[in-house]
């Protein structure tokens, strides 16, 4: 028991009889569930697809605000020539007024 502190074991000599020789200490589990990494990966796949959506999406919508844009500057003739007939139907009337028709 006066042994120094260097040499000294726990061993067969301090262990009650009963006791096995050596200690599990590890808990060894089965591994449940996928990986982190299969996780990440699979995250990375969902999130792809809805980004392509979300850019297919915006082309379409790109797209639609074009063709809008083009009807409008396709109309704008068509409105233009309303506008000067209205303007000419007044400038006649105006001077018809004056004239006193």
């Amino acid at each position: 028991s006066a042994q120094p502190m260097a040499s000294y074991s726990v061993g067969a000599q301090d262990r009650p009889p009963a006791m096995p020789e050596t200690i599990k200490y590890m808990r060894y589990y089965p591994r449940r569930g996928p990986s982190g990494a299969v996780i990440f990966g699979a995250t990375l796949a969902i999130m792809g697809v809805g980004w392509y959506y979300v850019a297919e999406n915006n082309a379409e919508r790109r797209e639609l605000r074009r063709e809008k844009a083009w009807n409008r500057i396709s109309l704008v003739p068509l409105l233009q020539a309303e506008t000067d007939r209205d303007l000419v139907s007044a400038v006649v009337s105006e001077e018809a007024t004056r004239n006193g028709l």
